[in-house]
């Protein structure tokens, strides 16, 4: 079974989040800026243009000089251009990842809250009967009191049990809205408490070596570190083709006014060419070899530390939904059945006058408090369920 249960609702909140959530629509800014950056890089050098003026004097009777135009070029070599071009998409890769890191931790909380509130919608309910009940058990012993089969201490007991109901109905609605509050607020809209379509009371069968092997392949914190790793050989490239020096290459032709001894006249149009390279002497390119090393040993760790966080991150979430669920089975096929049995055959027997019924109160009580317990299990099962979703982008057990 899946556990979206809840799909359409928890779906609809996840647009509006992923549409006005700033956090998100960050990491989306990212995405793009990364891409327009793929885009300029690895790109040519533009050639440039240029004026020559050589042996020009200010005195108007000398003839000497010349002036002309040049263009140049620097001429990359060593694949240098390439690797840029590499680098760039390893960043359009990691921005990727990481914005669907961001949707995933997004999802995450806004689950948390979802199944929070279902279950404050469902806690809510049950108060309400409980409320109802101890108000109901606290006339009825005012009643007996009247007839002289129950004392004034047992109607202030009733009293106090049907005062605490209420202030804990009170608690539970409070807690409802709040929720409703934060939930408004990561969606960025109004959101006034309303019903939630889905069963509370049933809980996902997660399998836990599939929702592991999900995980592993579906989580895009696995990609990060092999993305990062990449980087780092390209960067380590990067920096010993740094070393191989490119050729700046500059041509013209100009007009020369000196004179010739051949012509007796001027030498006239002429071209001019020059080509240089920088001698990798004083920097080779040591430091940034260097830290390009160690970034690269520092990024092959990269793989283990993010499976062992992982790792450890869905044991504790396993943990906690096996023992919730654990608890919330047991209370729900056997103490809850057996307290609402026993709290029956007291009533029953209360009626026959074969019973008292301070038995019925005291029994009526723990029915109560297995009610409430039984609640807080369901929560903490779902709370787990939403933090193994929130290592999924979508989780089917």
């Amino acid at each position: 079974m899946t556990l979206l249960l809840l799909a359409l609702n928890l779906l609809d909140l996840e647009k509006l989040a992923l549409a006005n959530n700033p956090n998100f629509q960050q990491a989306e800014a990212q995405v793009k800026i990364a891409e327009g950056q793929r885009k300029q890089a690895g790109l040519y050098p533009n050639p440039t243009i240029g004026f020559n003026s050589e042996h020009n004097s200010p005195n108007p009777s000398t003839r000497w000089g010349s002036n002309g135009g040049l263009l140049g070029q620097r001429i990359v070599t060593g694949g240098k251009l390439g690797v840029e071009r590499a680098l760039a998409d390893r960043e359009v890769d990691e921005a990727r990842a990481r914005r669907d890191l961001a949707r995933l931790e997004l999802s995450g909380h806004l689950r948390h809250l979802y199944y929070q509130a279902l279950g404050e919608q469902k806690l809510v309910d049950v108060r309400e009967q409980l409320a109802k009940t101890a108000t109901e058990t606290a006339d009825i012993f005012r009643q007996l009191m009247n007839t002289g089969l129950a004392d004034e201490p047992d109607v202030l007991t009733a009293d106090v049990e049907s005062q605490r109901a209420a202030v804990r109905l009170t608690q539970a609605r409070q807690a409802q809205t709040r929720t409703w509050q934060q939930l408004a607020g990561l969606v960025q809209q109004t959101l006034p408490p309303q019903p939630l379509e889905g069963d509370f009371l049933a809980l996902p069968d997660v399998e836990r070596a599939k929702a592991w092997a999900r995980i592993e392949t579906e989580n895009p914190e696995f990609n990060l570190p092999g993305i990062a790793l990449r980087r780092a050989d390209l960067q380590l490239a990067q920096a010993r083709k740094a070393r191989i020096p490119d050729v700046q290459a500059r041509g013209g032709v100009r007009y020369n006014r000196e004179l010739s001894e051949i012509t007796r006249g001027s030498v006239g149009p002429e071209g001019i060419f020059d080509i240089s390279v920088e001698l990798p002497i004083f920097n080779r390119q040591q430091g940034n070899i260097a830290a390009a090393k160690a970034m690269q040993s520092r990024a092959a760790l990269e793989p283990a530390r993010v499976r062992r966080s992982l790792e450890s991150r869905f044991a504790d979430a396993w943990r906690e939904y096996d023992q919730a669920r654990t608890a919330a089975l047991r209370y729900r096929q056997d103490m809850l059945p057996a307290t609402q049995k026993a709290l029956t055959l007291y009533r029953a027997n209360y009626k026959a006058m074969s019973g008292s019924y301070p038995a019925v109160l005291q029994t009526q009580r723990s029915y109560f408090l297995l009610q409430e317990e039984y609640m807080e299990s369901l929560q903490m099962a779902w709370r787990a369920v939403a933090d193994l979703e929130s290592l999924l982008a979508t989780y089917n057990p």
